[in-house]
C-alpha cells in the first residue's frame, strides 16, 4: 500500500541503509522512475556508476553518504516498498504489479545475504517495539518498519517516510508512507501506518 507517490531524495538514516544501498544498485535504475530492472554485476557497482552517470571516481566518503541515506539515492514511494518487501519475505524481490494474472518476475538475492536481510528484519521490529516508530507498538498486529526524514530542500520542511510491513514473523503486507513537506517520519507518517494497519487488521479478521 502506497499512500503517496514522490520523486525526492531519500534520507532514511539506519544502519540497514547500506544493504539497501546494494539492492537499489542491483534492481533499478539511476533514475527516479517506476521502472524496474536487473543490472549487470560491474554496472550495479557503485564505483562504475559514478563514473558512468556523473563522469567522477568512488570516495570512501561516498560509500559513508550512501551508507545513511544520503547523497545520490533517489528513490520513488514504489521502490522502498518493493524492497521492504524483499527484506520482509526474506530475500525473494517480486517485480510490483498490479494486473492479478500478470506474468510475475520473482528474483532471490540469494542465501549470502540471508543473515543479513535478518538482522535487518530484526532491527526493524526493534524500530516499533523501541525506537521511533513505538506508536505502533500496541497494535493487535505485529509490525517492522523504519521512519525517515527526507532532507530535499535547505529552506523547506523535510519530507516524512515510514516505510513498514506485517505480521511480522509471516509478512502479509507492506505499507509504505510519504508525507511531502510533513516533517519527522516518526510523528507525521507513522500515525498515518497506524491508521491502515488497524483497518486492514480489522477487515483481515472480519
Amino acid at each position: 500500500i502506497l499512500y503517496h507517490v514522490s520523486y525526492d531524495i531519500s534520507h532514511i538514516s539506519f544502519f540497514f541503509f547500506f544493504f539497501v544501498f546494494m539492492f537499489f544498485f542491483f534492481f533499478f535504475n539511476d533514475t527516479a522512475t517506476t521502472e524496474i530492472y536487473t543490472l549487470s554485476l560491474h554496472d550495479a557497482l557503485p564505483i562504475s556508476w559514478k563514473q558512468k552517470i556523473k563522469k567522477e571516481r568512488w570516495f570512501v566518503g561516498d560509500t559513508y553518504n550512501l551508507s545513511i541515506g544520503q547523497g545520490d539515492l533517489l528513490v520513488t514511494p514504489l521502490q522502498v516498498a518493493a524492497y521492504t518487501a524483499t527484506i520482509a519475505n526474506g530475500g525473494n524481490y517480486i517485480s510490483p504489479h498490479i494486473v492479478k494474472d500478470a506474468e510475475i518476475k520473482e528474483e532471490y538475492l540469494g542465501d549470502d545475504v540471508h543473515k543479513d536481510i535478518q538482522i535487518v528484519r530484526e532491527g526493524m521490529r526493534q524500530t516499533v517495539t523501541q525506537g521511533s516508530g513505538r506508536g505502533l507498538a500496541n497494535l493487535p498486529v505485529p509490525v517492522a518498519g523504519k521512519t525517515g526524514t527526507a532532507q530535499w530542500n535547505s529552506t523547506k520542511e523535510t519530507h516524512a517516510w515510514f516505510t513498514s510491513f506485517a505480521p511480522y514473523e509471516k509478512p502479509e503486507i507492506v505499507i509504505t508512507v510519504l508525507i511531502e513537506q510533513g516533517g519527522e517520519g516518526s510523528s507525521v507518517a507513522v500515525p498515518v501506518a497506524r491508521e491502515m494497519y488497524a483497518w486492514w487488521w480489522q477487515e483481515r479478521a472480519n
